[in-house]
């Protein structure tokens, strides 16, 4: 699970884990101009299936997050109320865990702790994704020196 703030710091997102039989979500808390949050949260459903809300980072320009989910792979929460949430499950996908955003690729990166990959994200005006990319760095070896 993870704990942040949107794009603009109006709201505070928190996602939840869930099970097959009880999807995860995202809950949102408005942020009052006195920095109080709203007394009750709002819950944002994950699209297409999606079932763990584990990481996440906002879509940039968008009001949206990019969320990992160990179980389908990822998605993207639309919280604008269009509705253009999507979900994306890559090949290979095992446990997507983190997420963060490059400013210079324009990119979003997903970790994978069960695949040892990192996906590389492109996500559209349209809330579409893509991936294009994927890294696996070679798996560690102990040498025992004795």
């Amino acid at each position: 699970s993870q704990i942040m703030f949107s794009e603009d710091d109006k709201t505070l997102l928190a996602s939840y884990k869930g099970t097959a039989n009880a999807p995860g979500y995202i809950a949102s808390w408005d942020v009052a101009a006195d920095g109080s949050l709203s007394s009750q949260f709002k819950k944002l459903a994950l699209p297409g299936g999606g079932i763990t809300a584990f990481g996440m980072t906002p879509v940039r320009g968008q009001n949206a997050v990019f969320v990992t989910d160990p179980g389908r792979g990822f998605e993207v929460v639309d919280m604008s109320g269009a509705n253009r949430g999507t979900s994306v499950a890559p090949q290979g996908e095992r446990a997507s865990c983190w997420a963060s955003y490059s400013a210079f690729t324009k990119n979003y990166y997903a970790t994978d702790a069960g695949s040892n990959a990192v996906r590389e994200v492109s996500i559209d005006s349209n809330l579409n994704m893509k991936v294009v990319g994927v890294r696996t760095p070679p798996r560690w070896t102990v040498v025992n020196e004795t």
